[in-house]
């Protein structure tokens, strides 16, 4: 398997990697999910997604399709019956990954490479639980 996009998250204001997918979760637990085209086979889920922690809560910020270049998904918030604004991942308990710093060995395969640094992250039911940043030499 080729080595897979990592979607993107933002933690206080600074934009980062995730080399995981709490939408998948969501996903799962639909009777009708939307069937995303994967673009290549660096995104065989077919579709980017776009996270923030604020206050200690993981949200989805927006999800796109079709790339690269990727585009907003536009019917993304009709899978949570059209609410505005950041949708609050009460669905997602598990753990992030958040890789940070230069990679230091690229395998060429899922989200396998490895960094500087990565930031884990344990989230129950969209909140953060704990976090830990962990050095690999």
């Amino acid at each position: 398997m080729t080595a897979q996009f990592h979607e993107h998250i933002v933690i206080n204001n600074e934009p980062f990697g995730l080399c995981t997918e709490p939408l998948q979760t969501y996903l799962s637990l639909m009777k009708n999910p939307p069937e995303f085209d994967w673009c290549c086979t660096a995104c065989y889920r077919g579709y980017m997604g776009s996270w923030a922690i604020k206050d200690n809560i993981l949200y989805l910020t927006k999800i796109e399709v079709g790339g690269p270049p990727f585009s907003t998904f536009k019917d993304w918030r009709k899978m949570f019956d059209n609410k505005k604004g950041d949708i609050k991942a009460e669905w997602f308990s598990g753990l992030l990954r958040v890789p940070k710093g230069e990679e230091l060995e690229y395998v060429h395969g899922g989200y396998g490479s490895k960094f500087e640094r990565d930031l884990f992250i344990t989230i129950e039911k969209g909140n953060v639980i704990k976090e830990e940043e962990v050095q690999n030499y």
